[in-house]
This record gives C-alpha cells, sequence and structure tokens, in this order.
C-alpha cells in the first residue's frame, strides 16, 4: 500500500483552485469535527486516551492544514466509496483500515480512532437517528472528495501549475 506523502500533497497542490478547493477542505473538515463532537464524543469511553486531543486537532487544525486532510483521506474515502453510497454497514466493518495507516509515531493515535468509529458502529452503540447522520456525514465527506479530484484533475488537464 503506497501512502500519501508530504511530497505528494505538495505535488498536488500546484493543482488546487484557491476558492473552491479550500471551500471543500474546510467542510470536509466541519463533518470531521460534526462526527466527532456530535456523534463519537457521547458514544465514546470515558476513558478512551485520545479523545480530548482528537477534539484539539480537529478545532485547533490551522485552515492551511484542511488540504493535507482532505489530500490524505480522499483516496481512502474514494477507494470505498460504493460501501458509503449504500450505507452498507456490514462492508463497512470489514474494512482492513490499518493497511493505510502508516507505521509511524502517529500510528497508535490514528488506529485509535478508526477503532472507535469502528466500535461505535459495528456494536450498535449508535441509535437509528445518530446512523443515519453517520451516514450522511460519511456522504457528505464522500462528496468533498470527488469534487476536489475533479478540480486537481481539471487543473492538470489544463496544464495549471
Amino acid at each position: 500500500m503506497a501512502f500519501v506523502t508530504d511530497e505528494d500533497i505538495h505535488n498536488e497542490s500546484k493543482f488546487y483552485d484557491s476558492d473552491k478547493s479550500y471551500e471543500l477542505a474546510d467542510k470536509f473538515n466541519l463533518c470531521c469535527r460534526k462526527l466527532i463532537f456530535q456523534v463519537l464524543e457521547d458514544k465514546c469511553d470515558s476513558n478512551f486516551p485520545y479523545l480530548n486531543r482528537i477534539k484539539t486537532l480537529v478545532t485547533m487544525l490551522p485552515k492551511a492544514a484542511h488540504y493535507e486532510m482532505i489530500s490524505r483521506s480522499k483516496t481512502k474515502l474514494l477507494e470505498h466509496q460504493h460501501i458509503i453510497i449504500k450505507r452498507d454497514k456490514s462492508a463497512l466493518g470489514s474494512i482492513q483500515f490499518h493497511k493505510y495507516v502508516k507505521n509511524d509515531e502517529k500510528r497508535e493515535f490514528l488506529m485509535s480512532l478508526i477503532n472507535l468509529v469502528k466500535d461505535t458502529i459495528d456494536n450498535n452503540k449508535l441509535t437509528e437517528s445518530e446512523e443515519k447522520l453517520v451516514w450522511t456525514i460519511l456522504n457528505d465527506m464522500l462528496s468533498c472528495c470527488l469534487d476536489f479530484e475533479t478540480i486537481i484533475a481539471t487543473n492538470k488537464l489544463k496544464g495549471l501549475n
């Protein structure tokens, strides 16, 4: 599995459309915040060691880092778009997320976040309305990724850099 590197993001950034790309990256970050603050925070065990760190990161993330967040996430969401669009809970639970996380100093944190989401969904900790909200947020995130990818592809075709 090839991971998105800082160099990949830098090279791709040449093809961002400043206004629309920023709007999509910001919307993607807001979706992440909504997922954490409106759903996961209440379902999370109070002993979960990373909750405050997650909340701080998504709240205090500099605006420029919103691009990095969507750039690092889009390939994974696009790969599994059929699951998100169909709202296929069982298929979502069977994704091997660990293959997407680099083995570096951030791995434990990221895997804890992924496992929190999976555990919340897999173990039916969500009410029907919360589950609907999660799927809506995931679809909104997917939509941002599709539009973001379209901007980059269009600008590459136009030769903008």
